[in-house]
């Protein structure tokens, strides 16, 4: 590794955020396969979850909300017209107590469908949140998925861009828990999953700036550049620490080049070395990553990850429909089941 980590993140955190990625793909995957039976692949998510908190020896995360991204048209495009207008699963929040915080994770998953791969190579910069000279630039691609809302006639959720959902998710959480005495928020995500940590981490950031008890900071996996030099700083001074893991032979995260004005974002920046084993994995894949970070390959029966450790993986505070068209946990019941007596008395 060529960076020391942060004294508040180890290897086995780096490792259960992967897997919390792995789960957004998963999550993905299940929503694909039931696209008539909403939230569905609740217990997906709820055994994926508790198999990386296990990971790293920490309580349970519970999904708190899914998030959803549309793309608006590409000019010049109109063979993909039938992939546009509808949303995707992109990803989703989650929340854990420990000891010493409360833990927040926002967690995004990369490129699956064909219009995200058009979206990864659409690299012209373009004003992030409307002010070049306060927040800089950013890819077009990327901006389009993170910010493209839905015409309310066509979509089967409600209309809010990604943008607009997990601001109002972090918001929401941090507002009703904001007597504890220590919050943290994490971005997280994988390939064009990293490009949206690193944009909502920044819009996190500000909305919570209110907020001195808060820290939010994002975690990439393989994540290309994102921005131009003046996004960089804007990140810096929203105090967002930025951990960039990469696998020194996969090429994403060298694009777009710098000479048409992008740069590499990470306060710490860990290289993993590809040892050219014979699983023979790709070089950007979430999987290879994991292995180096050193994820066993194969647990006892046969499976990629760590057994889940009780019976209950598919029991959890239970979302509900609200009214601008998104399914959240209410908040008395997430503090049910996240907070223990003694904790809840602190509030």
């Amino acid at each position: 590794m060529a960076d020391q980590l942060p004294t508040d993140l180890n290897n086995a955190e780096l490792i259960m955020y992967g897997l919390m990625v792995d789960a957004a793909y998963k999550g993905f995957a299940a929503d694909e396969k039931q696209p008539i039976e909403p939230y569905g692949y609740d217990s997906v998510l709820s055994r994926q979850n508790e198999i990386a908190a296990a990971c790293a020896g920490h309580s349970r995360y519970f999904a708190t909300t899914y998030l959803y991204a549309t793309i608006k048209p590409v000019e010049g495009l109109p063979f993909l017209d039938s992939a546009l207008d509808k949303s995707y699963w992109f990803g989703y929040v989650a929340v854990s107590a420990r000891a010493d915080r409360l833990d927040i994770v926002v967690a995004w998953r990369g490129s699956v469908t064909p219009m995200d791969l058009v979206m990864d190579v659409h690299a012209e910069l373009k004003p992030f949140d409307g002010d070049a000279a306060a927040t800089g630039k950013v890819e077009e691609g990327f901006y389009n998925v993170y910010t493209s809302s839905m015409d309310s006639s066509k979509q089967k959720h409600g209309v809010l861009s990604a943008k607009q959902q997990v601001v109002k998710e972090v918001t929401r959480l941090v507002s009703y828990f904001r007597e504890h005495p220590c919050i943290r928020v994490t971005m997280t995500g994988h390939s064009l999953g990293g490009a949206l940590a690193l944009m909502s981490a920044h819009d996190a950031a500000a909305a919570l700036a209110r907020y001195d008890h808060v820290q939010v900071r994002a975690v990439t996996f393989g994540a290309p550049r994102v921005g131009d030099e003046v996004f960089r700083n804007a990140l810096e001074n929203s105090n967002v620490k930025v951990v960039r893991v990469v696998v020194d032979k996969d090429p994403v995260p060298s694009m777009p080049p710098p000479n048409i004005g992008f740069v590499d974002v990470g306060d710490y920046n860990i290289k993993l070395v590809d040892d050219t084993s014979p699983l023979k994995q790709s070089p950007h894949s979430l999987g290879l990553y994991l292995r180096l970070l050193g994820l066993p390959q194969k647990q006892p029966g046969g499976s990629s990850s760590p057994a889940a450790t009780t019976s209950t993986v598919d029991k959890g505070p239970k979302m509900v429909l609200e009214s601008d068209g998104y399914a959240r946990v209410p908040l008395h019941e997430l503090e049910r089941w996240i907070l223990t007596p003694a904790a809840r008395s602190r509030l």
